[in-house]
């Protein structure tokens, strides 16, 4: 990913926006979530277990920012989600 952030800065681009970033890290066995197969509508953010802010999700955002502040001084923003203010309140603080 911070090949393609490379790629578009070098085309001019001054800035990004990442959306869904929590699901930046993939679970190393690949599992599947637990979706219902009913046809329901349910909260993805809830049931989604193996893939979804995972423990290398910080050290994978901080390496791209890395690559737009150190690099090249551009923005990078993106939408973060967490079940509870207590687990955002830990993420933002590193």
């Amino acid at each position: 990913m911070a090949d393609m952030l490379r790629f578009w800065i070098d085309r001019g681009v001054d800035g990004f926006r990442i959306d869904m970033i929590g699901f930046i890290g993939k679970d190393p066995a690949y599992r599947d979530e637990d979706v219902p197969t009913d046809g329901s509508i349910h909260d993805y953010f809830r049931s989604a277990r193996h893939h979804f802010n995972r423990p290398d999700t910080i050290a994978r955002l901080a390496e791209l920012r890395r690559v737009v502040d150190t690099e090249h001084d551009r923005v990078v923003i993106g939408k973060v989600h967490y079940r509870t203010p207590d687990r955002t309140a830990d993420r933002v603080r590193r």
